[in-house]
């Protein structure tokens, strides 16, 4: 866990700032309890979801939340088709509004210019708009983010290291950090309308109280932003570039990162990024740069999510290479790390990439175990679609 002075540096910049970089002039959450009406029925695995997480967030961050059918709830949560999402908002998987109820009213007040979070001194009702037809785990991990926005955090930072609220979208669910911030968000030292400063003031010794382990950890330096790197960090996420492309802008960015941030995890991220486009051809070099990110990430701590994925590269790398022992006994390690993590898709990759693995080796029994466990991964983390016929023909019938 992070240092509190890192905490109280990074609360300002999630609760002040929207990720276009507009600063916003008052403190807002909401007042009292909060109820979250069903604006649509869920799914049963959305609704088991939905409630632990609703029981994480009055746990772990001592906030009065609960599913309501009251139309005059304080957020909304609404269901949308991906072709809702697309003609309105491309590109978007699931979004937070204030001032909105529904979908119509949404549109309402977007053509009025009222959804913006600058307009507000407190929080009075918002709407999330989630996948109505993604897998399970796409609803589950819109949830967590656009629930917590809606409460109260609205920036991404990447140089959080253990946050949702991290671009890189390493984390999938709400992190201890995140549940910390969200009770120091609702502590009652802090009220709606407060300026930055007012906030500020208040956050050390709300800090000291709930987390006085904090008050000794060593604090990192201010994380220096880069403008360049955030451009090509956004150039990377293009999935249409050629490989080759995509190696040499990773290498320059991952150069840049060095020299930028030394041990920060966006230096570590980009190497595992870099390293990542390595494996399939360039194994040598891809297991060095690997071996830098995870030394990176060791240094910094706390890292276990960052160090999941250094790790399953090193699986694809191994699978190049057709070291299927090396597979399996890696494989077999990681798998507990990504239940911790409650990474379903990272599962079902693991357990196919060990059913490929055995079935080298002519385990045949085990194989067929292998891949009925990642099918079942993969129905929370894909749903039940072309993508997860492709992948397992006959058996995802």
């Amino acid at each position: 866990m992070e240092s509190n002075a890192e905490i109280k540096r990074d609360f300002v910049d999630l609760f002040f700032k929207v990720e276009s970089g507009q600063n916003l002039p008052t403190f807002t959450r909401f007042e009292g309890p909060i109820r979250i009406r069903l604006v649509h029925d869920l799914p049963p695995l959305a609704r088991r979801d939905l409630d632990f997480l609703l029981e994480r967030l009055r746990r772990e961050a001592g906030i009065q939340v609960a599913a309501t059918n009251a139309p005059d709830a304080e957020i909304h949560l609404n269901l949308v088709s991906d072709a809702q999402m697309e003609r309105v908002v491309p590109g978007t998987a699931c979004f937070a509004v204030p001032n909105a109820t529904d979908w119509d009213s949404f549109l309402i007040a977007r053509d009025q210019g009222n959804i913006g979070w600058h307009r507000l001194t407190t929080r009075k009702q918002v709407a999330l708009f989630l996948p109505a037809d993604q897998s399970p785990q796409e609803f589950r991990d819109c949830a967590h983010e656009e629930l917590a926005q809606a409460l109260g955090l609205l920036n991404d930072l990447y140089h959080l290291r253990n946050s949702v609220f991290n671009d890189d979208n390493v984390h999938s669910i709400l992190t201890g950090f995140d549940m910390l911030v969200l009770r120091t968000a609702y502590d009652p030292a802090l009220t709606s309308g407060m300026s930055q400063t007012q906030v500020a003031t208040r956050l050390s010794s709300i800090l000291q109280r709930l987390n006085l382990a904090g008050e000794t950890r060593d604090t990192l330096p201010d994380p220096r932003e880069s403008p360049l790197w955030d451009m090509a960090i956004q150039t990377l996420k293009d999935q249409s570039m050629i490989p080759v492309a995509r190696h040499n802008a990773a290498k320059e960015v991952a150069n840049l990162a060095a020299l930028k941030f030394g041990t920060d995890v966006r230096n570590g991220w980009t190497h595992l990024v870099f390293g990542q486009t390595l494996v399939a051809d360039h194994s040598q070099q891809a297991s060095e740069v690997l071996d830098k990110a995870d030394q990176i990430f060791t240094d910094l701590g706390g890292t276990t999510a960052y160090q999941t994925q250094v790790e399953q590269a090193r699986i694809a790398m191994y699978a190049h290479q057709g070291a299927w022992d090396q597979v399996l006994i890696a494989s077999s390690t990681l798998l507990a790390l990504a239940e911790h993590h409650q990474n379903a898709a990272l599962l079902a990759d693991l357990w196919m990439m060990r059913a490929i693995a055995l079935d080298r080796q002519d385990q045949i029994a085990a194989v067929r175990a292998a891949r009925l466990d990642s099918l079942g991964w993969a129905r929370y983390a894909y749903g039940v679609g072309p993508l997860l016929t492709a992948w397992y023909g006959g058996m995802a019938h």
